[in-house]
């Protein structure tokens, strides 16, 4: 489905990682600055991701799962992702250092 438009879908898990990563970089870390890059980045490489989610090797997962997963890193942080007929939809985001076997 390359070169195709592809919609973007955030799960409802992934909107309150995205709330307490803001949350954290804001309120615990007092940084401002740091959040607003932080979300400049993840809005400038999700769109880039958009143009061709497949073109990407997928996250190799322990489990067995109905989709391929894909990631995409952003400072320090991982977005999941899964690719659906014409929809990208975001998973999860995650602390890269995080043991993701957890969460994913």
């Amino acid at each position: 489905m390359a070169n195709e438009d592809y919609k973007l879908k955030i799960s409802t898990l992934a909107i309150k990682d995205l709330t307490s990563i803001s949350n954290y970089i804001n309120n615990e870390l007092k940084n401002n600055i740091a959040c607003i890059k932080f979300l400049e980045e993840f809005d400038i490489k999700i769109k880039e991701r958009l143009l061709e989610p497949l073109a990407y090797p997928e996250y190799m997962s322990t489990k067995k799962r109905n989709n391929k997963y894909y990631v995409i890193n952003v400072k320090n942080f991982t977005v999941f992702y899964v690719v659906m007929k014409d929809k990208m939809i975001i998973k999860r985001v995650l602390y890269s250092k995080r043991n993701f076997s957890k969460f994913i």
